[in-house]
């Protein structure tokens, strides 16, 4: 939160919280205008200010709700807003004899469960001048300005402690969805050597041939295995063997082009994903893989080890099983071919 102060924030439901705010307010004071109506400072003209007050509360929580997400600068404008509202409903009906400086929790609420400090402190400030402007205009008096001390305390007091919870309840939700998150990668990651596991090679495969179809674009896959692994574990035991298939998967991975996703399959064999390319790149791609296995991975006796490659591209009705069963058989009849 420290370089977003908005992080985490709701700002549907931000928005939502501002246009009920609004509309609750604007009704609390249509509920007092009988008791108190707003004709003490410029006569029977304050009806017509409050009406339009009221059609403005009511119209701006109508367009928040049909915009669903209102962006910060607005939500904070609405906040402004309703505190001038409430000013002039107190000024129209009495100033200090008025009963809606009470309003004035409403939209410190609001702004409070919303935004940061550096916003919270001069919209305060302008609050609390709101508040305290009858005690200039109209009569300065003790229990006014009790009243209005009072109020000031309870809505800081209420604001502070709404902005702590708010701001508690934004942190331990993104803890969770950083844990979740990092469930959801440990999900996918294969723990022996580093790459990405079949589960995630079967999403990205089911989505990269979506995008395929959408974009008209190439879209390749390579499968490959260790030569002769088994004989590697049969000699060597399944430390060195696990050693072997983390050598092969760490050059595979920096072979590859950088928009191109590496898999370990299952067992001793690798899958490559690769976007926007044709047989031709998978082709050469496959002869590059070969050669750095041939060149930078060794068994424990110092043999270079070698990986079969097979590719396919897709094709027109291809599916995902039919895409891994062409790029699976070229794989093996390129394996079946070099044992003859």
């Amino acid at each position: 939160m420290k370089g977003n102060p908005y992080a985490g924030v709701d700002r549907g439901l931000a928005t939502r919280m501002a246009a009920a705010f609004w509309i609750v307010g604007a009704l609390l004071v249509l509920t007092a205008l009988p008791f108190t109506p707003p004709t003490d400072a410029i006569g029977d003209a304050g009806w017509a200010l409050v009406g339009a007050s009221a059609l403005l509360s009511f119209a701006g929580a109508s367009l928040l709700l049909r915009r669903h997400t209102a962006s910060y600068g607005v939500l904070l404008a609405t906040g402004y807003v309703s505190v001038a509202q409430i000013a002039m409903a107190q000024w129209l009906a009495g100033g200090t004899a008025a009963p809606y400086r009470q309003l004035y929790i409403l939209p410190a609420l609001q702004i409070a469960a919303v935004h940061p400090p550096r916003r919270i402190i001069p919209f305060f400030a302008t609050l609390l001048a709101a508040a305290a402007a009858p005690l200039v205009y109209d009569r300065y008096g003790a229990a006014p300005a009790a009243a209005f001390v009072l109020g000031a305390l309870l809505w800081s007091g209420l604001a502070f402690l709404t902005y702590k919870l708010m701001r508690e309840l934004r942190m331990r939700q993104m803890e969770s969805h950083r844990e979740h998150d990092h469930a959801k990668r440990l999900a996918r990651l294969d723990p022996l050597t580093g790459l990405n596991n079949r589960r995630a090679f079967d999403e990205t495969l089911d989505e990269q041939i979506a995008l395929a179809g959408a974009n008209g674009q190439p879209l390749s896959v390579l499968l490959a295995d260790v030569d002769g692994f088994k004989q590697i574990n049969d000699e060597f035991g399944h430390m060195n063997g696990d050693s072997c298939l983390r050598q092969v998967a760490r050059t595979i991975q920096v072979s590859v082009r950088a928009t191109d996703a590496c898999f370990r399959w299952g067992g001793d064999e690798f899958a490559v994903v690769l976007p926007n390319a044709d047989a031709t790149r998978a082709a050469e791609l496959c002869e590059r893989i070969h050669d750095a296995v041939l060149a930078s991975c060794f068994d424990p006796d110092g043999v270079p080890l070698q990986v079969s490659c097979g590719h396919t591209e897709l094709c027109e009705g291809m599916d995902t099983n039919r895409l891994l069963e062409a790029a699976d058989l070229a794989m093996l009849t390129l394996k079946r071919s070099m044992a003859r």
